[in-house]
């Protein structure tokens, strides 16, 4: 996928399909999408979960996909109460992203890891709605925002979250990485 400064992620739930499924933009221009497998969408488990309103401990598999379809990245969370998601990248590089928010933590936190070294952390407001990601020597590399401003009035009815990034930074961060980030914000603190 193609690095831009900015991305806007929005969710394009259908009635039909029980499966998540995202656009993923730059500006209004439409470069990719993210569906979920039918290895989780279809699981019989995740299905009774959903049912539940158990979201939280549901499995999911997403797929990021560029403009012609071709896969860069996966975004992982097996079942249980867990806030740990596994990223893949296009060139099969792991990632660990783990979310975490709870009553001794004042801030929500994201933390990005390679191999048990910790890449970049964020923290976030206390609604979770505006992350602020930092590398290792503290510089702001990266926002992610959660926002209500769709591009039609379709999609304010349909999927009013609609989440932003921000590259700050010069440095190049894996675009899928980037949207994963999103996502894992979308599932971890604001799915109903």
């Amino acid at each position: 996928m193609q690095q831009y400064s900015e991305y806007i992620i929005s969710q394009e739930n259908s009635i039909k399909s029980q499966s998540k499924r995202y656009a993923i933009r730059n500006q209004q221009e439409l470069i990719g999408t993210i569906e979920e497998d039918l290895t989780s969408s279809r699981d019989k488990v995740n299905l009774l979960l959903k049912g539940l309103s158990l979201y939280s401990v549901t499995s999911m598999h997403l797929k990021i996909l560029n403009q012609q379809d071709q896969h860069t990245g996966m975004l992982k969370k097996n079942k249980g109460f867990s806030s740990t998601y596994e990223f893949i990248s296009e060139d099969q590089s792991v990632y660990t992203i783990e979310a975490k928010a709870n009553f001794k933590q004042r801030k929500p936190s994201v933390t990005v890891s390679s191999q048990s070294h910790e890449l970049f952390r964020g923290s976030a407001d206390f609604y979770a709605t505006r992350f602020a990601f930092t590398n290792e020597s503290g510089e702001n590399i990266l926002k992610v925002e959660k926002t209500a401003a769709p591009f039609s009035l379709k999609e304010l009815i349909v999927a009013p979250d609609v989440y932003r990034t921000i590259l700050l930074d010069q440095q190049t961060i894996d675009p899928a990485l980037i949207i994963a980030l999103a996502l894992v914000i979308d599932i971890h603190f604001h799915e109903r």
